[in-house]
Parts: structure tokens; C-alpha cells; sequence
């Protein structure tokens, strides 16, 4: 985590996204920062047999473990998954949290409208 000076706040950054870096003189002094850690969301996600070695090998860093053809992650928010399970199409069922179910069927409606 860090401090992020474009959105004044806190956020977690991939140290895989970054491009480029350099070295500042600047120093900074390290801050507690009282906020509880926010609940972890568990997704159950059934991928059709044909293509789950693909997903395998493409997986979600959210990735727990699997449990046959089901795969299960865990996720501090909704928006974190639901993109990279849009790319699986319709080989990528979610069982679980149905919140997420129905925001995957909200988004897909508006791109069939959108493709209408």
C-alpha cells in the first residue's frame, strides 16, 4: 500500500503495472494508518472443462484454490474479478456471492443494448 498524490488516498499498487521508476531525493515519514482491513469477498466461479487449464494458466491474482471445474477467489471488492470473468464469456458461470451474479447480468445487458 501507499499513498497515492493523484486520488489523495491510500492505495495498493501491483509492483508488476509499474512501467518506470526513478529516484527522488525526497524522503517521507512512514504513517499508521488506523483502518480495518476490509472483509474479504469469496467468489465460486464454474469454468466449462475445455477451457480451465487455460484459465490456469491466465488466473486471477485473487486466486484460493480449486475444487474441480469450480474455481475460488477471494477479493476485497466486486469491481476487482468481474472485467477478467467478462473475458471468459460464457464459459465462466459465477455461483457465487449472487451480488456479483447480478452485476455480471446488469453489465451484460447494457452491452447487449449497446451492440443492439
Amino acid at each position: 500500500n501507499g499513498y497515492c498524490r493523484l486520488r489523495q488516498a491510500l492505495r495498493s499498487f501491483r509492483l508488476t503495472r509499474i512501467e518506470q521508476y526513478r529516484l527522488l531525493s525526497e524522503t517521507f515519514i512512514p504513517q499508521a494508518v488506523d483502518r480495518p482491513p476490509a472483509p474479504l469477498i469469496t467468489v465460486t466461479v464454474r469454468f466449462a472443462p475445455e477451457v480451465l487449464r487455460w484459465v490456469l494458466e491466465r488466473q486471477h491474482y485473487a486466486f484460493v484454490r480449486q475444487a474441480e471445474t469450480c474455481l475460488i477467489y477471494q477479493i476485497h471488492d466486486l469491481q476487482e474479478i468481474q472485467s477478467w470473468l467478462f473475458g471468459w464469456g460464457t464459459q465462466a458461470e459465477v455461483l457465487e456471492p449472487e451480488t456479483l451474479r447480478t452485476a455480471m447480468r446488469t453489465e451484460a445487458k447494457k452491452l447487449w443494448e449497446m451492440l443492439t
